[in-house]
């Protein structure tokens, strides 16, 4: 924690070296190109600019040799400059050299700062830079990361290093030391992608993923809020941006340990402590998909496959938060396989914390009729109007069966949105789960936004999913009966408990 009172001076004296150093960071940011041309310099590239750091699941464990073809390969859009990691008191750390984003920057990956050393291993990073490269195909990516794995934010709460701006043990240089060194070091290129301009580069968002080291010992995770809080301001104003977006990585436990099952004895406080950042922050978010991660055989890292997803978890989350709208604008939702007309929308939930596809059916009079039509929303949506797209990956042909009893005068015309499911699934459509959430931002997020939209019957809203899509359509049609009317319930996992 940082003292008060009559603590302050000599804390200050203690620190003056590292918040000059700071001071001088931020006076590149000010002078290199980086954050703009210097007067009389025209040209160069804008590049969004983001740091990536934390400890070992944001280094990387997984393996190049699993990765897509389409992940296996360099990223000529997205720049990357990696500080090597070092111990603490170790003076090399934070030596790097920008290039073009490839694999290799994970766990192993080392450079002294005039070549680079590339492992066998690859972190979130990669899919991260080519999701936003796919995302935003005229927009330049550049990525600043450092990353060491065990350290922690709480000094001795980890033989890895610490983070603790106000470490004084040895030569007094630690992981934070390492970060800035590591900033300096990128920013003092002027020309990172080598085409003899000077290039610009914007604060676009930081990401992090950190905290099983702290989450070991019961004093480091009671102050990890506060920890937490301390390092992403310093990181801020080191990129000068007060309010730069930050993704939080939600800890996950792979309940392998012998004893007790749990490898973080303390991770409870460290998961309070993240969602109590995000929550009282006001521009950041919480990544929580490591809920339902595989772990390798070391018991701490996620598999090849989970650090994919992963990255581009953090991707979605620094959409969001750069767009926080609701609903985004309906694009004609094109497939040979739909019959009739289908827009979809991206749907941001802020209670969920994720972002999904949504997909509206709308009947062949809507345009011409002028008038409301009854709403049926249709859990696991991308299967709903075609095959391969969701849970399953067969097709309910809702498209074809609708139209036919439409045109058969059997049932009246009406709207049908199909809602994607996301990875937590298995949690979403549980209601002791977050099925109660997932109910919510239906109702208070979602259908406010389409009733806006599109012209809907709101006393006429139905529901319908299958398995545990049947599950939480029992659940809307129950709890929520105010607003969901009917329910229709495919083979729904209900069990039975006699708690008398």
């Amino acid at each position: 924690m940082i003292p008060t009172g009559k603590h302050v001076t000599p804390y200050l004296m203690k620190n003056k070296i590292r918040y000059m150093t700071l001071f001088i960071v931020a006076g590149l940011l000010m002078h290199a190109g980086c954050f703009g041309q210097q007067a009389g310099e025209a040209g160069g590239t804008e590049f969004k600019l983001y740091f990536l750091g934390g400890q070992s699941n944001m280094e990387g464990f997984g393996f190049n040799k699993d990765l897509p073809s389409d992940l296996n390969s360099t990223f000529e859009n997205v720049m990357i400059f990696q500080g090597n990691h070092v111990p603490d008191n170790d003076e090399s750390g934070g030596n790097g050299v920008w290039e073009q984003l490839q694999p290799g920057h994970g766990t192993g990956y080392t450079s002294n700062g005039i070549k680079n050393v590339h492992s066998d291993r690859f972190g979130p990073e990669l899919s991260f830079g080519a999701w936003l490269q796919k995302e935003y195909p005229d927009q330049k990516i550049a990525i600043i990361k450092y990353s060491r794995g065990g350290s922690s934010l709480q000094e001795g709460a980890s033989g890895f290093g610490t983070w603790a701006p106000d470490f004084e043990e040895g030569n007094g240089i630690n992981q934070y030391d390492n970060f800035l060194k590591t900033l300096n070091n990128a920013l003092a290129v002027r020309d990172i992608d080598g085409d003899g301009t000077v290039d610009k580069l914007i604060p676009a968002g930081i990401v992090w993923m950190q905290g099983e080291a702290d989450a070991g010992k019961e004093n480091s995770a009671l102050v990890y809020e506060a920890n937490l809080k301390r390092t992403m301001d310093l990181i801020r104003a080191a990129f000068r941006t007060d309010d730069l977006p930050v993704v939080i990585g939600k800890i996950a436990d792979s309940g392998e340990d012998e004893k007790d099952g749990k490898m973080m004895d303390f991770i409870e406080h460290v998961h309070r402590a993240q969602e109590n950042f995000v929550k009282k922050d006001g521009h950041a978010i919480l990544v929580s998909s490591t809920e339902n991660y595989g772990f390798i055989k070391d018991k701490w890292h996620y598999t090849s496959r989970d650090y994919i997803h992963l990255g581009e978890e953090f991707a979605r989350a620094i959409l969001r938060l750069h767009d926080q709208s609701v609903l985004s604008e309906p694009v004609i939702y094109e497939n040979e396989q739909i019959t009739g007309t289908v827009f979809s929308h991206r749907f941001h939930s802020s209670i969920l914390n994720n972002t999904r596809e949504i997909f509206v059916w709308i009947p062949e009079d809507y345009n011409s009729s002028g008038k409301n039509y009854p709403l049926l929303v249709l859990h696991d949506g991308k299967s709903v109007f075609r095959s391969g797209g969701g849970f399953g990956g067969n097709e309910w042909h809702m498209d074809e069966s609708v139209t036919e009893l439409i045109n058969s005068n059997e049932i009246e015309p009406l709207i049908m949105v199909g809602v994607s499911n996301t990875r937590n699934r298995g949690l979403e459509y549980v209601p002791m789960k977050r099925g109660e959430s997932y109910g919510e931002a239906l109702t208070r997020e979602l259908l406010p936004e389409l009733l806006k939209l599109y012209r809907i019957s709101s006393d006429r809203i139905a529901t319908m999913g299958a398995s545990a899509g049947g599950l939480i359509s029992f659940y809307l049609g129950w709890e929520l009966n105010s607003t969901f009317s009917m329910a229709a319930c495919l083979s729904p996992g209900l069990i039975f408990r006699d708690e008398d």
